[in-house]
C-alpha cells in the first residue's frame, strides 16, 4: 500500500470520526436523592449549572438531587480539603430538572463557582472567607469573618450579609457585588470594567475604579478614592 493511500485512509477515518454525532443522555424527569459520603472539607469548587446549598452543621453530609438517570453523572470528589462538583468527564447530559447539591459542614471558608450555577452559603463563622465567581452565576452568603474577600470575573452577582472586620470586593467585568448588608469595619473595593459594588464600611474605605463601574457605600468611613475612567464613587446613606 502506497503512502498516498495510507494518508487517504487516515483522512477518511478522521473525517468520519469528527462528524460522529455526540449523543447526550436525556434526563428522564424523575428526580431522586443520592446521599453520598461527605467526609470533612472546608472548600467547595463547582463547575456547572447547579443549585448548591451550603449550611453549617456539626455533622457533615452531602446529598445530590437530580434526575435518576443522570444523578451518577454529577461527580462529587474530594481533593484534600476541597470538594469538587462537576459533570463526569466524557459525558453529555441534557438536564430537565434542576440539579441541587446539599452540603452540611462545620467549617467552610472558600467557595468557588465557575459557570452559570447558583450557590448559597449560610451560618459560618470563620477567620477568613473567600468567594470567587467566574461566569454568569450568582452567590449569596451570610457569614461572619474577620477577613472576607469576594471576587467576580464576568457578569455574575454576589450578595453578602453578615459581619466582617475587613471586606475586600473586586470585579473584573460587568458583574455586581451587593454588600450593603455585610457590616464591615474597613472596606476595600475595586472595579476593572463596568460592574457595580455596594459596600458598607464604618471606619475606612479604599475605593478604586478603572473603567465605567460604580462604587456605592453606606456607613461613614474615611474614603480614599482613585478613578481612571467614567466611573463614580458615592455615598448612599
Amino acid at each position: 500500500m502506497t503512502m498516498k493511500k495510507i494518508q487517504l485512509i487516515l483522512l477518511t477515518v478522521f473525517i468520519l470520526t469528527g462528524c460522529r454525532k455526540i449523543v447526550c443522555i436525556d434526563g428522564n424527569h424523575h428526580t431522586v436523592r443520592d446521599e453520598r459520603d461527605a467526609g470533612v472539607f472546608n472548600r467547595v469548587e463547582a463547575d456547572g449549572s447547579y443549585d448548591i446549598i451550603i449550611t453549617y452543621d456539626s455533622v457533615p453530609s452531602l446529598v445530590v438531587e437530580a434526575e435518576s438517570n443522570i444523578n451518577r453523572l454529577i461527580a462529587t470528589s474530594r481533593d484534600g480539603n476541597t470538594l469538587k462538583i462537576q459533570k463526569a468527564r466524557g459525558h453529555c447530559i441534557d438536564i430537565h430538572r434542576t440539579v441541587r447539591v446539599y452540603i452540611r459542614q462545620p467549617h467552610i471558608n472558600s467557595v468557588d463557582l465557575d459557570g452559570s450555577g447558583n450557590i448559597s452559603c449560610n451560618g459560618f463563622n470563620e477567620a477568613s472567607f473567600a468567594l470567587n465567581l467566574n461566569g454568569s452565576g450568582y452567590i449569596t452568603a451570610s457569614v461572619t469573618a474577620e477577613n472576607l474577600e469576594a471576587v467576580i470575573s464576568g457578569s455574575g452577582d454576589i450578595y453578602l450579609s453578615g459581619i466582617a472586620g475587613i471586606s475586600k470586593m473586586r470585579i473584573n467585568g460587568s458583574g455586581k457585588i451587593d454588600g450593603y448588608n455585610l457590616k464591615s469595619k474597613d472596606g476595600i473595593a475595586s472595579i476593572d470594567g463596568s460592574g457595580d459594588i455596594m459596600i458598607h464600611a464604618d471606619s475606612t474605605l479604599d475605593a478604586s475604579i478603572s473603567g465605567s463601574g460604580n462604587i456605592y457605600y453606606t456607613g461613614k468611613p474615611i474614603v480614599s478614592s482613585r478613578i481612571s475612567g467614567s466611573g463614580n464613587i458615592s455615598s448612599n446613606n
